[in-house]
């Protein structure tokens, strides 16, 4: 489920939370982008993420915020800037 979040995002620039995953909760996530929102690199509106232009650059910076690896470990093969 989170790398369908992740997929979407990343090749289309928006996913809908309740379209992927409606009983699940992503306060964690949403809250991680809350200073992306500020920044407007991305548009939360409900449980719809987009990316905006300016946030484009970012994209892996948002999907990272749905990664459950993300930061388990050191022994990663890249990360999100």
């Amino acid at each position: 489920m989170r790398g369908t979040i992740v997929e979407r995002l990343m090749c289309d620039l928006a996913v809908d939370l309740d379209a992927v995953a409606p009983d699940q909760e992503f306060a964690d996530a949403c809250a991680a982008l809350a200073p992306l929102a500020d920044d407007q690199l991305v548009r939360l509106e409900g449980r719809r993420i987009t990316v905006t232009e300016a946030g484009r650059p970012f994209v892996r910076l948002v999907a990272a915020a749905f990664d459950a690896y993300l930061g388990h470990g050191s022994a990663r093969h890249s990360r999100a800037v």
